[in-house]
């Protein structure tokens, strides 16, 4: 997947501000890839795999959210270790 930094950094910040808004925008987005990966299994085989990139990015975004928090630590983290390194 593409650098998702600013996605994470995003969703934290909107999380800090609006808790209640971020989780019902998760929720969201976890349902939006759930109908969508049930869209594809009933879709015609000649947009199959169309239906599957949909399935798969939507799952993707949805699962960069929910753990936005957690990898925005990571990220955090992993700046720091560089800043030191480059301090040395």
């Amino acid at each position: 997947m593409p650098n998702s930094a600013k996605v994470i950094e995003t969703s934290v910040m909107l999380r800090e501000h609006a808790p209640e808004l971020w989780s019902r925008f998760v929720e969201a987005v976890e349902d939006y890839a759930l109908l969508v990966a049930a869209d594809m299994v009933r879709c015609d085989i000649g947009l199959l795999a169309r239906g599957q990139g949909m399935a798969i990015q939507a799952n993707e975004i949805a699962t960069i959210l929910r753990n936005a928090p957690k990898l925005y630590e990571q990220m955090r983290e992993l700046r720091e270790r560089q800043r030191a390194k480059t301090a040395n």
